[in-house]
């Protein structure tokens, strides 16, 4: 039975889903296995996955019957997984080699944390542009504000995510679903690490990042506000939620600079 568990949603991703798998196949912790399930991809997607599947024994794959989106995928592959650990990875990132060896270590030796997440470079086809770096234990007062973990990074027990009942499949959250997550596992009492090195690289087109419509920020409030209730925080964290809606209203372009010169300052 694998150690670990690493779960990979995946949809018309066949420009990338190959890098993704490799750098699963290249990690230097090997008792893993990866569970790939493709949610109805219009391209070349599953062929790609069924190819490695074929190949490779501890690579399982896994197909939607419809388009279910982001929650509802994960799910799945976290009701097949075996692990103790549960790795989250996307089909269009690239986890270093380390990067299980490393979280892997650290959850065994520090029994009190149940999930651990690193930091990231984010790249695009002109290369990384910036380093996501967050808090080495977050708060859960501001777990609300945002993920504060590089979500596709974490590891997490699999036996916490069982308790508080695995993503919602609420197609509001399929962008932020990780969010609505660890706010429950906060919520339940858990809490979460993150390792102060770069053991990630997360794909993100940096035009990508100014296309935010003015519906996903009311959507981000609306998590935020559902957040606050499942932290179980007190009432008045709900002015905090009035940092959030002005941030709703600055351009994602403006954003992305400011956040690209803090990371490089």
């Amino acid at each position: 039975m694998p150690r670990v568990s690493v779960i990979m949603p995946a949809y018309n991703g066949e420009k990338t889903i190959e890098e993704s798998i490799e750098s699963i196949l290249s990690q230097t912790y090997t008792d893993w296995e990866l569970i790939i399930c493709d949610d109805c991809s219009t391209d070349g997607t599953y062929g790609i996955a069924a190819e490695y599947a074929q190949k490779y024994k501890n690579i399982i794959l896994l197909r939607n019957n419809k388009n279910s989106g982001a929650g509802a995928t994960r799910n799945l592959c976290i009701r097949h997984a075996k692990g103790e650990f549960i790795a989250l990875m996307d089909c269009d990132d690239i986890s270093l080699p380390e990067r299980l060896e490393n979280q892997v270590r650290f959850l065994e030796q520090n029994t009190e944390y149940s999930m651990v997440g690193s930091f990231a470079d984010l790249f695009d086809a002109n290369g990384i542009y910036m380093t996501m770096r967050y808090p080495k234990i977050p708060l859960r007062k501001n777990m609300f504000l945002g993920a504060q973990f590089v979500c596709a990074s974490v590891v997490l027990r699999n036996t916490v995510l069982a308790n508080v009942g695995f993503y919602s499949e609420d197609r509001r959250y399929d962008v932020g679903e990780d969010q609505e997550l660890y706010a429950r596992i906060y919520g339940a009492g858990h809490i979460g690490y993150n390792i102060q090195e770069t053991l990630y690289l997360y794909r993100y087109d940096r035009v990508r990042m100014g296309r935010l419509t003015f519906n996903d920020r009311l959507l981000w409030v609306g998590r935020s506000l559902r957040c606050i209730r499942l932290l179980k925080l007190p009432a008045w964290h709900y002015l905090r939620i009035i940092k959030i809606i002005v941030g709703a209203f600055i351009p994602a372009k403006i954003k992305l600079k400011i956040r690209v010169k803090l990371s490089n300052s």
